[in-house]
């Protein structure tokens, strides 16, 4: 599988959301991470699911899983070229997935 990186700073310190668009084939994670650690907040979306993760410290097996939630609903489409999206806010501690428009479906982990 070809990785893809990029990166870019949230707006506002703290909270931000991120869209992808894509005709996605399969399973992908996007990746938040504090600039010069191993500290990261991932979400990561298979054919029929998805999850929150988070590693709070810089030790390699310390990654902790947030929230899990499954069903094609929640995974990738591989028919349809679709946005998907993260948003984050540190201040109410909530993290949300969806795919099309923002609200119109979400897991979220207020942890």
């Amino acid at each position: 599988m070809e990785e893809a990186t990029w990166e870019k700073q949230f707006p506002v310190t703290g909270q931000g959301t991120i869209l992808y668009n894509s005709h996605q084939s399969e399973p992908f994670k996007l990746v938040i991470t504090k600039h010069n650690t191993q500290k990261h907040i991932s979400l990561e979306v298979s054919r029929f699911g998805a999850s929150f993760s988070i590693q709070r410290d810089d030790e390699e097996d310390s990654t902790q899983t947030l929230v899990e939630k499954g069903g094609e609903s929640v995974g990738y489409d591989p028919h349809h070229k679709i946005t998907y999206w993260f948003s984050y806010d540190r201040d109410n501690l909530t993290l949300a997935y969806g795919k099309g428009m923002k609200n119109a479906f979400r897991i979220h982990s207020q942890s």
